[in-house]
């Protein structure tokens, strides 16, 4: 059975943060999202309630 990665949103305006942080997070197993601006990307990460 396949573990189950966790996954982590990295949301910064800073282009080479982001892609540092990303690097460093999936070489340790993680699964990194980046997005600039957070908002979008929470609006279509985040479980719409009942």
């Amino acid at each position: 059975m396949d573990e189950q990665k966790h996954k982590i949103l990295l949301a910064d305006d800073d282009m080479f943060a982001r892609e540092m942080l990303s690097v460093v997070l999936e070489d340790k197993g993680y699964v990194a999202k980046d997005a600039e601006d957070g908002k979008p990307r929470l609006k279509n990460t985040l479980p719409i309630p009942p």
